[in-house]
Parts: C-alpha cells; structure tokens; sequence
C-alpha cells in the first residue's frame, strides 16, 4: 500500500474537492470516535477531577486529547479542559458536549460537592479499653449522604489513639484530634481518652459539651 506524504495528501485533497481528507503533520490518523465513561458522571470535588474521556481513531488507538474541544451548556457551573478534566463550582447538572473534527459525544456532569462530615461528637475513651467504631459520612448541601466517597482520615496524636480496622482505640489519657478530609474539604472531632477509675470502668462514652470543657479545665 502506498502512503502519501502530508504534502502529497494536501495536494490530492485540493484535486478532489468532494472528499474530506483529515491529516496533521504527524501522519495521525483521523478521530473515528469519543469514548465517555458513561452518559452521566457524578463528581464530589471542587479539585480538576478526571472523568475519563479519550478520543479514538478507527483502530481504537487513542488520540492525543488536545484534539478534543470542550462546549459547556452551564459554565457557572463547571468547567471542562484537557485531558478531560471537570471542575464544579457549585452543586446542579450540565451538559458538556465533545468534539474532535467531524465526531461528537455529549457528557451529562453532576456537580455535587462535599460540603461537610458527620463524625462521632464528643467521644469519651477509656485507656487499654473496649475500641468504638469510627463512623464518617460525608453530606452535601442538604445534609445528605454521599456513598463512594473516599476519605482521608488523619490523627493528630497517634500516641493517644489509634485507628485500626474501622475503631478507634485509646492509648493513653490524653486528647487527639481525628481530621477528614475530601475532594479540598475538611473537618473533625476531638477524642478523650481518660484513665480507668477502676478495673469496672471500660466503657467508651460520648460526654456532653459541658463535660468536655469542663474536663479541658482541670487542673
């Protein structure tokens, strides 16, 4: 099979004005197709978030993605760039269309962020004692839980309570800080950890506001 140079195909093209020839100066060949993930994707993060688009030639080899074009239908919404990357400005739902020379695909992008974490509040540990499930969900702007978010748990004094499989376990007296993070949002809650009075006293406890302030002012 004989292959044309860039000049040589640039001249047949001009010969044969009716038929579209797509070429660069790399010889790629031209897109045949965009590949989205899915019709609708859902994005938690106020970050530039991937959402897997690509664009294929007719081999399903994949395309450089500065090929690809971005119109956004609501651009106080989010905003698209490449290599397919969206970022939401706020919590709805627009429509992105891509294109890539004479192929298009259209994307629905659900904006819904992060806007806060539900922790266990005001948690009263016993040290050497029984552990007390760790439970976050992550809520958006009405409260609601938000399933398959991944979470970035920190403690601020390991020495004082650990993190294993799920539950928190006291060390030692002592408070830390156990701090969650997602998609550029953070929160956290405080945890005591106190000594046993006696060899009775192992249950974990959630004390009230005033206990927990109070017992911060001891001497």
């Amino acid at each position: 099979m004989t292959r044309l140079s860039s000049r040589a195909a640039l001249t047949w093209a001009r010969a044969l004005p009716g038929l579209a020839i797509l070429t660069s100066a790399c010889g790629e060949t031209p897109p045949a197709r965009i590949e989205v993930p899915s019709d609708t994707v859902t994005v938690n993060s106020t970050l530039w978030t991937p959402v897997g688009i690509r664009v294929l030639d007719e081999h399903g080899k994949s395309l450089p993605d500065t090929l690809i074009h971005y119109a956004v239908e609501d651009t106080s919404l989010l905003s698209m760039s490449v290599p397919g990357l969206v970022n939401c400005h706020d919590d709805g739902t627009s429509a992105v269309t891509a294109s890539a020379a004479t192929v298009t695909a259209r994307l629905v992008v659900r904006c819904r962020l992060v806007r806060r974490f539900g922790l266990p509040q005001f948690v009263e540990l016993v040290a050497g004692g029984p552990a007390v499930p760790l439970e976050i969900v992550a809520l958006d702007d009405s409260g609601n839980a938000m399933p398959d978010v991944r979470l970035q748990v920190t403690i601020s004094d390991s020495t004082v309570i650990a993190l294993r499989n799920g539950e928190v376990h006291g060390l030692k007296p002592g408070f830390a800080r156990i701090e969650v993070g997602s998609s550029g949002r953070t929160g956290g809650e405080m945890f005591l950890v106190r000594a046993a009075k006696d060899s009775t006293d192992t249950v974990p406890r959630q004390s009230s506001a005033l206990e927990r302030a109070a017992s911060v002012n001891r001497p």
